[in-house]
Parts: structure tokens; sequence; C-alpha cells
């Protein structure tokens, strides 16, 4: 595998500087010129990490639900209620 990316884009630098953008990955004139196998694995690769990603978002998600679930249902009152409350 480490001979299709050597050869992928004519040299090492290019090719290490396109396969550090994912827009270039994604654009329809460099898949063509990417092998299958190489392909199927960014695409992999690509899939597992927004995945992940998703997956660690919900963890605040859950915790923010369930601590809103555990606030009372009184509501607060603003500062200038409270006064007038306190004053009469």
């Amino acid at each position: 595998m480490k001979e299709m990316f050597a050869t992928f884009g004519g040299g090492q630098g290019q090719s290490s500087t396109v396969f550090n953008d994912p827009r270039v990955l994604l654009a329809p004139e460099t898949r063509e010129n990417i092998p299958a196998p190489v392909l199927d694995e960014i695409t992999k690769v690509l899939s597992s990490s927004i995945t992940h990603t998703f997956m660690w978002a919900l963890i605040p998600t859950i915790l923010a639900f369930v601590a809103a679930i555990w606030m009372s249902k009184e509501r607060l009152s603003s500062s200038v209620e409270h006064q007038q409350a306190m004053g009469a």
C-alpha cells in the first residue's frame, strides 16, 4: 500500500500535500486518480472519524438532558421582581 501512496501524484511531497486536505480527496478529479483499494480505505477512515465524533458529542448531550430533568420546575425571578417582592 505504501507503493500506491508513493506513486500517487508523481512524488512523495505532492502526495502528502494532497492527503492532508480532505476536501481535495473528495474532489471527483482526485478520486479518479486514487486506486480503488486506497479509496475504500480512505472512505472507511473518514466514515469512522465522523462516527466517533458524533458518538463523543452524545455524552454532553445526554448529560445536559439529565441535568435539565433534575432541575426544579420553579421559575427564577428577576432581580427587579425580587426587590419589589422584598420591599412590599
